[in-house]
């Protein structure tokens, strides 16, 4: 897929991340990263990988559930799951011509992403978006209020309302 890509002139941008809890912060990344290129994979943290970098309790959703996740957006064109505490091996293997961080990054990334001539970009991290702080506020009872601010097209509906929201349709060619 890389080699066709490039072929015919497209870039390979990369991106990584644990995304335990998927949130908008995590989707409006990913759409951005897709922006500097033609193709966006996604290095995913493997559960043992989260345990250590997150903590007991981590992760809420498998690697194989979470990839299923980031499969289904339209913006991730592959996903590969690695083991380590950074990306820094997968970036090498991987070769892509621009890797995505939020800043500062992670100086070990940087530089695998320098070795491979890859451009840096940074995307800074949407202040509503963290997992972790989804996880304790649910976890503590005291879950983020629901305003239906992710939902404009049905008057803060729960998608499903049925009543011609374009998320609750299904689409053309389906049933």
């Amino acid at each position: 897929m890389m080699a066709l890509i490039r072929d015919h002139g497209g870039r390979i941008v990369f991106t990584n991340g644990c995304f335990d809890v998927l949130h908008l912060g995590h989707v409006r990344l990913l759409q951005h990263a897709l922006g500097f290129g033609q193709c966006l994979i996604v290095g995913l943290n493997s559960d043992e990988s989260m345990r250590r970098l997150k903590g007991p309790g981590r992760p809420v959703f498998t690697a194989s559930q979470r990839a299923e996740v980031l499969h289904a957006l339209w913006c991730v064109s592959a996903v590969v799951e690695f083991e380590g505490d950074d990306c820094a091996d997968l970036i090498r293997q991987l070769r892509p011509d621009v890797f995505v961080t939020p800043p500062p990054g992670v100086e070990r990334e940087k530089l695998a992403a320098s070795d491979v001539a890859a451009e840096i970009r940074f995307i800074d991290r949407w202040d509503g978006g963290s997992s972790s702080r989804l996880i304790e506020e649910i976890r503590d009872g005291d879950p983020p209020p629901v305003d239906g601010s992710g939902c404009d097209e049905c008057c803060a509906c729960e998608c499903a309302c049925q009543s011609g929201c374009e998320l609750s349709r299904e689409p053309e060619g389906w049933g």
